[in-house]
């Protein structure tokens, strides 16, 4: 099975313009027709759900370092509170959208394993303290643990009451302090 999904996302999802794995399109018969992109053709996976492969393949993954490269660009995933899950680099990125313009510490967890799979512990080591500087101040301020952080203000948002988002983050703290 692992080797059939491997073969699939080689064939059919990797977009090497953009250097992010895509949503595949399929006809009538479910054959693949090619990625879904926008008007002016641009892939519109660029963002978490584009480098996720990265995770699965446990530091062999295929095309590890241009995936690698996206989560240590600041013009892309990488933001001074975390990983954005848009690349800001993207035609459709917003900094009012929920899930684009957020900071989401669960996938910085699934993320931060790979980086240890990929033998890439000092930027971890960055990319934790970004998210813990801004956590800790927004629980300090504001005396809350929130669902995810707006990247135009680095400020917490949404449900305070989903604390279990930010687990990873205390794990991670506990892991390196």
């Amino acid at each position: 099975d692992a080797e059939g999904l491997l073969h699939a996302l080689e064939t059919h999802a990797w977009d090497e313009e953009s250097g992010y794995y895509g949503f595949v399109l399929h006809d009538q018969a479910w054959a693949p027709t090619g990625l879904l992109r926008n008007h002016q053709g641009l892939n519109l996976n660029c963002g978490f759900d584009g480098i996720y492969p990265l995770v699965a393949g446990g530091g062999k993954a295929p095309h590890q370092e241009r995936l690698l490269s996206h989560l240590k660009r600041e013009d892309e995933l990488l933001t001074p509170y975390g990983l954005t899950a848009v690349s800001q680099s993207a035609p459709y990125f917003s900094l009012q959208g929920y899930w684009n313009g957020g900071v989401w510490y669960p996938h910085a967890w699934y993320f931060g394993r790979a980086l240890l799979d990929c033998g890439e512990g000092e930027f971890l080591h960055e990319l934790v303290t970004r998210q813990l500087n801004q956590w800790c101040g927004q629980a300090r301020d504001r005396w809350n643990s929130y669902e995810m952080l707006r990247l135009a203000s680095g400020e917490g948002a949404w449900h305070a009451s989903f604390s279990g988002l930010t687990s990873p983050l205390l794990n991670w703290a506990h892991s390196l302090y």
